[in-house]
């Protein structure tokens, strides 16, 4: 997408955007009253725990960026935190962090509102699969009622290797995010691996830049296309596509296995995700950054559910498809009319 589409009444776009502008409002009312607080802690040198003891996440960078012991080329500037380009858009992923790993895992923001929750896709997405795999089901719950507490740790639920193997693997084949934007700052050239033959029929060996543009009346159609990225092009990552190729996962990609973490194929190793070889969190420093809550929760949620249920699918496997709203696929039953959703038959396993 070329910067000048933005322009265009395209459907939705002015919903994005004030949805997007509440957003950043609510983010830099948040930003502004932990600085608040945190000057005058330090005006009155309040040196009680309380004053100490603001541990969440945006009190501790702020702390750390109003230091006197950093220097000041190393502080982040005022429009870094306060304004768009990027604390303000994460700002929004940890207020839904806690609910979008039993939605879609925290998705960052930035990119269109990936943070709105909607339903507990990666839970739904969790328990579809297990119901279809009866064996890895009783697998998975035979690791889990090898623990010896209803209350374990979280370094007792990170322990267990095949729940890791069944979450990535969860996490690989249903990725609740199908795609995220980013958006180019400067002009770029991004090389290939292997060249791809465009619709103009043109080779490149680096990612292109292609936009069509009507003009009317007559609508007369006019393609530009150009061998290096535009500043503020925005580049689509399709995380479903990364996580489900062949070329790179093998001829069974498609297949739920969760014993494929076992030895994953070379190519698979490349990929450069943030957590276990795959895009669903995506990479480098603007990965998500709830992540690891994200994983937390969800670990609980299957131990404490197969624990306690059988799961079984309430419809053929035939019934089952999924939908996509925006940039969220989710379980839900072919030919349905009420959106989302895929029921599931939960049998108790003993007597509470």
């Amino acid at each position: 997408m070329v910067p000048i589409l933005r322009l265009l009444p395209l459907p939705g776009g002015s919903a994005i955007s004030a949805a997007r502008g509440r957003m950043e409002d609510v983010g830099r009312r948040i930003v502004e009253q932990s600085k608040a607080a945190l000057a005058r802690q330090d005006a009155h040198k309040v040196q009680t725990e309380t004053a100490r003891g603001s541990r969440d996440l945006l009190s501790l960078l702020l702390k750390a960026n109003m230091s006197a012991d950093l220097p000041e080329n190393q502080k982040l500037s005022e429009d870094e935190v306060l304004g768009r380009a990027y604390h303000i858009s994460e700002i929004p992923a940890f207020f839904f962090a806690g609910h979008e790993t039993t939605r879609f895992v925290a998705v960052p923001f930035y990119a269109a509102l990936a943070d709105v929750p909607r339903d507990s896709a990666a839970t739904a997405w969790a328990m579809h699969a297990l119901s279809l795999y009866p064996s890895v089901q009783q697998t998975l719950r035979e690791e889990l009622l090898s623990v010896g507490t209803d209350n374990p740790t979280m370094d007792e639920l990170n322990a267990l290797p095949y729940l890791e193997k069944v979450l990535r693997e969860v996490m690989r084949r249903h990725s609740p995010a199908v795609f995220m934007d980013r958006v180019a700052l400067v002009d770029d050239v991004l090389p290939l691996a292997k060249p791809i033959v465009g619709q103009d029929g043109k080779e490149y060996h680096s990612l292109p830049c292609a936009s069509t543009v009507a003009l009317s009346p007559p609508v007369t159609l006019l393609n530009f296309v150009w061998n290096r990225i535009q500043k503020g092009q925005v580049i689509r990552l399709p995380i479903v596509e990364v996580n489900t190729s062949e070329d790179v996962w093998g001829p069974d990609a498609l297949e739920f296995r969760p014993d494929r973490w076992d030895d994953i194929p070379a190519t698979a190793s490349s990929v450069p995700g943030v957590w276990a070889n795959q895009f669903t969190f995506l990479a480098g420093p603007h990965h998500c950054i709830g992540f690891r809550f994200a994983l937390a929760e969800l670990k609980v949620i299957l131990f404490t559910l197969l624990r306690t249920f059988e799961i079984t699918p309430a419809l053929p496997k035939e019934r089952m498809g999924s939908i996509r709203s925006g940039q969220i696929q989710e379980p839900s039953v072919i030919g349905a009319k009420d959106g989302a959703g895929y029921p599931l038959v939960l049998t108790p396993l003993r007597s509470v």
